[in-house]
């Protein structure tokens, strides 16, 4: 993948559009690309007589002798039938790409990856994957190239959180956060929880504030004299009506400038001119006041369920209140419609406990929020190829990792051995030198019955787990610092710190990272990084020593050794040819036992004896085929490693 791989973010709206740029290496914000020297275009394309295509304020001037003129064709494709915004998507989108190209923003504009949004509810209507792929033949058409498509919502999320113009920090942004994107044509709401992203129901999907311009333009034909010439002048000439909605846009935003301005009676003007056929001409003066707005955010929309414009927007943000049980940590308005101050108003009544924030900029957030996100994607698979590359098991061998585990295999069981020796010798081997000593034990086969007994009980229970527990995550520790030498060049590759990729206790392996990779038909659903190791190599050794012939491997070197260290009290009374198992059988008298046997020597002995007891654990473990735990313990850190992999995709803006 090329380092200078240019990467746009493309919000193309109902009314207006906005690009970003950036690059695949660059480390700075991505910045605004211009169209006809502004940072926004109108989403409005014209076609004149010879063919030749016009976009944005440059088809509206031309507008009188355009022969086709299309507006707010922002649309989804249907599941059927014909997509009446098609034809003016592609020639608008075209008209782009030409201006790009030509200007020389982007001149290699077939190699450019292009990250376009998307209204939330798009993604989760019923077929909306092939849905999509129509929207994303007809970019192809225009001219773009390697499109993905990208919830708008998420977009605005990461502008918030990498422009840092909001100076909100990442725990402010790992709460739970609502994102409301208003937009002309929808509005769409998500919840990030955790920096995770879920849409949801926001009620109106077609809550788009062009609904509020169309209605003002309404109730001014409506009041004038000559309504009705003005309504039928509309209707025949369908891009006028639409050049003229636009310019009531204009009209409502200057009206909310002026109210944020504190202007006490904000108002906007404006002039019409209409020449009708008949030859009259007819001036509509266009005022935007406050009784004038108030009507127009009240008037029943059919499209609404006969409910008001801001009826419906707070009954939405009640909607999602209750979705989600209750006050967000944030509500993060975005979208140029946002800028209606009503809207941060409603939402601190319906969100008390919430910080409510609107950006600087709304109308660029969307498409700077696509150009971070399609930067972090991009590096982030890449990223995530090279972890993967780790990962991955070869036909023949282990892994890298595994070959990191298996060099390391050998100090687990040298340290499990030293772990088991001295709990062993302190917790069993001791009270049961004692029971005999003192004659509660008879003879030193119930001294070996009972210690091996004991043996067993001590390592399946809490403290012998507990034991064998505390050697694994000590060693597992020295693991995780051995794999940062394969770790910390690619992090250092990405910019990220190197503890990106260090496996720690609280490393959690999410059951959605691994679907699809299973490794060894483990479930990681439920498990948690370096403790789910831990607890595989306690139970693995558990079940190597308590199996089969564990307890004579366990049992045969530390009763063997006691029997040693007794022998001079058994030799008092079977001589050197006595054999082994009669002297297990006699009862030594008591005088004898504590005579020779004393708590310090009893003590002394058992303790300088814990390195050959570790030495026969260690042969014992190491017959159980080392492959087998290896491969398990390489399963486990293969998902706690790819889990931090994802976990760091988050940093990779």
């Amino acid at each position: 993948m090329s380092d200078n791989l240019e990467i746009i973010g493309f919000d193309l709206g109902h009314g207006e559009s906005a690009l970003a740029h950036t690059t695949l290496v660059s480390a700075n914000e991505p910045e605004a690309l211009s169209i006809h020297n502004r940072p926004t275009v109108l989403s409005v394309v014209g076609v004149d007589a010879d063919g030749r295509v016009a976009i944005g304020e440059n088809a509206v001037r031309q507008s009188e002798r355009m022969a086709e003129m299309f507006v707010r064709f922002k649309s989804m494709p249907p599941a059927q039938g014909p997509w009446p915004g098609e034809r003016a998507l592609v020639l608008f989108v075209g008209g782009i790409v030409r201006e790009l190209v030509e200007s020389r923003q982007i001149p290699r504009i077939d190699d450019a990856r292009v990250f376009v949004g998307v209204p939330s509810g798009w993604t989760g209507e019923a077929e909306s994957g092939r849905r999509l792929e129509a929207y994303r033949a007809a970019l192809l058409a225009a001219g773009m190239r390697h499109v993905e498509f990208v919830p708008e919502s998420r977009a605005a999320f990461m502008q918030a959180r990498e422009s840092g113009e909001l100076q909100l920090g990442l725990e402010q942004l790992s709460g739970r956060v609502l994102v409301v994107d208003l937009g002309s044509s929808t509005a769409d709401c998500t919840l990030v929880q955790d920096l995770h992203p879920l849409p949801l129901d926001f009620g109106h999907n077609a809550l788009g504030a062009s609904l509020i311009e169309r209605t003002l333009l309404r109730h001014a034909i409506e009041r004038h004299a000559s309504g009705g010439k003005l309504s039928a002048f509309y209707a025949r000439h369908p891009a006028r009506h639409a050049y003229d909605e636009l310019a009531w846009r204009t009209l409502k935003e200057e009206y909310f400038n002026a109210e944020s301005a504190g202007n006490d009676e904000p108002r906007a003007r404006n002039i019409f001119a209409y020449e009708l056929e008949d030859g009259d001409e007819v001036l509509l003066r266009a005022v935007v006041d406050r009784p004038a707005m108030l009507a127009a955010l009240a008037e029943p929309q059919p499209t609404l369920g006969g409910s008001g414009w801001r009826d419906a927007f707070r009954s939405s943000l009640i909607g999602a209140r209750a979705g989600i049980g209750g006050d967000p940590d944030l509500v993060l308005f975005t979208g140029g419609a946002s800028r209606m101050g009503f809207v941060v108003h409603d939402a601190h009544e319906i969100f008390p406990a919430a910080r409510v924030v609107r950006g600087k900029a709304p109308e660029l957030a969307i498409a700077k929020g696509l150009a971070w996100w399609g930067r972090a994607r991009l590096r982030a698979a890449a990223f995530t190829a090279e972890v993967d590359a780790l990962c991955e098991q070869p036909t023949e061998g282990p892994s890298s990792i595994g070959t990191v585990v298996r060099t390391e295999l050998p100090g687990l069981l040298a340290a499990l051995a030293h772990a088991l020796a001295k709990g062993l010798a302190e917790e069993v081997i001791i009270p049961s030198g004692r029971a005999w000593r003192e004659g509660r034990l008879v003879t030193l086969r119930d001294f070996e019955q009972t210690t091996e007994a004991r043996a067993t009980t001590w390592i399946e229970s809490e403290a012998g787990r507990a034991a064998v527990a505390e050697a694994a995550r000590v060693w597992l520790v020295g693991l995780a610092r051995a794999l940062e030498t394969l770790t910390d060049p690619i992090c250092d590759r990405y910019r990220l710190s190197r503890r990106a990729l260090v496996i720690e206790a609280a490393t959690y392996v999410s059951g959605d990272l691994v679907a699809g990779r299973t490794t060894d038909s483990l479930d990681f659903s439920h498990v948690q990084g370096i403790a789910t190791v831990v607890n595989l190599v306690t139970a693995a050794v558990v079940g190597t020593l308590m199996g089969g012939s564990g307890k004579a491997l366990l049992i045969a070197g530390p009763v063997g050794w006691v029997i040693g260290f007794v022998g001079a009290a058994a030799l008092l009374f079977a001589g050197q040819k006595a054999a082994r198992e009669v002297v297990k059988g006699w009862n030594i008298p008591g005088l004898v036992r504590r005579t020779v046997i004393s708590e310090d020597r009893l003590l002394r002995k058992v303790r300088e004896g814990v390195p050959e007891i570790a030495s026969r654990l260690r042969t014992a473990l190491a017959e159980r085929p080392s492959e087998e735990l290896a491969g398990m313990i390489e399963a486990q850190i293969r998902a706690a490693l790819l889990t931090r992999a994802e976990d760091a995709l988050v940093r990779l803006g």
